[in-house]
């Protein structure tokens, strides 16, 4: 009888300590994500005093952020196949080794040499972990609560892109640039502590798995695939492309402060990062089908106000911000459905899509920082024509999944009030 009682009474007790050692990854994984994008644009605020000190052009200055993503689109086409081959795990931790190397070389850096070398170092450093911790989460969890926590994890990934530059701008107005490197420095070590301690080794580990650039020959095969992959790369490099000239425009163009500047980047931030966390919530009280209209009604709303701002050359912070909020709020629904759907869309080839959506976005934001900031003329105009131009593609490329593509239709128009 005891030992029975026992029993029923460890019973609930694996139940709980299950469920706490489920969350505490999760909260790991999350923590991950949120330094390693972090990273690439936390020290965007600081770019004006950088250009102070070592007398950059606006281009190399832009660099800065050109080539962390450039080389981490590089590393991430080769994550997913080096996560099968050897482990996630074991490649996301030898990712923070050399994430926190390039950190403390940007910290120490004497010279624009040294800081854009330490800057390559970091954007290959975090590849790893952005690449293979979403797919971390479908190899965890069952598929009922794989969507609900993709959708968390984008939004932190969002949250922590956008918070970057408040933490950064106050980090370089208290301090100086230096300061935001010896934060991400500090900031790897703890990811990296966490994801060692808490993450257990994976347990499939594909010793066969070859590096060849040939094996994404299947993805680019499917239209649906490269449909999602460019869809979401353009959407989400367009914003990145303001993320990443906003300090100078702002800054430079407008005559913003470096702290009011923190406070504009922090309205974008929690309006971004609360619609983002807390799309499951609103989907699921509104309806897919209404709140992916509404989304679109927003990003149409967005291009007739930013064709504006650029025809009669708008130099108000205020209207920009608002312009952009309107982007921020309007793409969010259709970032996370193109993002899940994507994944899923070929079967055993989640790990080259994620490769792939990750080397697109960041691939299509270098091309419009580098452009903008080459014909950049103290005005918004450069950054609003090249927003408006990749959101108008994006907006097409959703009209045509929601047309011609099944699944994706059946996905908005399958309406969950109530469940």
């Amino acid at each position: 009888m005891p030992l029975r009682l026992k029993q029923v009474q460890s019973f609930p007790y694996f139940i709980m300590k299950s469920k706490i050692n489920s969350n505490i990854k999760f909260i790991t994984i999350l923590f991950v994500i949120f330094v390693s994008a972090a990273e690439i644009d936390i020290c965007v605020p600081s770019f004006p005093q950088i250009q102070n000190e070592f007398g950059l052009s606006p281009f190399k200055t832009e660099a800065l952020l050109g080539a962390n993503l450039l080389f981490h689109c590089i590393a991430a086409l080769f994550a997913g196949t080096f996560g099968d081959k050897y482990g996630k795990k074991r490649m996301i931790n030898t990712g923070f080794v050399i994430f926190i190397s390039g950190s403390l070389l940007c910290f120490f850096a004497p010279g624009y040499n040294s800081l854009i070398s330490g800057r390559i170092l970091q954007g290959i450093g975090i590849s790893a972990s952005l690449v293979l911790a979403p797919i971390m989460i479908l190899d965890l969890y069952e598929k009922e609560k794989q969507q609900k926590m993709m959708s968390m994890l984008n939004g932190f990934v969002t949250l922590a892109i956008c918070l970057a530059p408040i933490i950064g701008s106050y980090a370089t107005l208290l301090f100086n640039w230096r300061a935001n490197f010896l934060l991400l420095t500090l900031l790897g070590l703890v990811a990296f502590g966490m994801f060692h301690i808490f993450i257990t080794s994976d347990k499939n580990i594909n010793s066969n798995a070859k590096l060849s650039i040939r094996d994404y020959t299947i993805v680019f095969k499917s239209k649906e695939a490269v449909l999602y992959i460019f869809g979401l790369a353009i959407c989400i490099g367009a914003y990145y492309t303001f993320v990443g000239m906003s300090s100078i425009i702002y800054i430079d163009s407008f005559g913003v402060s470096l702290k009011n500047f923190g406070v504009y980047q922090g309205l974008l931030t929690f309006t971004f990062g609360i619609v983002s966390i807390f799309s499951g919530s609103i989907i699921h009280k509104i309806g897919k089908k209404t709140s992916f209209m509404i989304s679109l009604g927003l990003m149409v709303v967005f291009l007739l106000l930013c064709l504006f701002a650029i025809v009669f050359n708008i130099q108000n912070p205020n209207y920009i911000t608002a312009i952009i909020l309107v982007l921020s709020v309007g793409v969010v629904i259709p970032c996370n459905v193109m993002y899940v759907l994507g994944l899923d869309s070929i079967a055993g080839a989640s790990g080259k899509i994620s490769g792939l959506l990750t080397t697109g976005k960041w691939l299509f934001t270098i091309v419009g920082i580098q452009t903008a900031s080459y014909f950049y003329t103290h005005d918004f105009r450069s950054t609003g024509l090249l927003i408006f131009v990749m959101e108008f593609a994006t907006l097409v490329i959703l009209l045509v999944l929601l047309n011609r593509n099944k699944k994706f239709h059946q996905e908005v128009y399958y309406d969950t009030i109530g469940e």
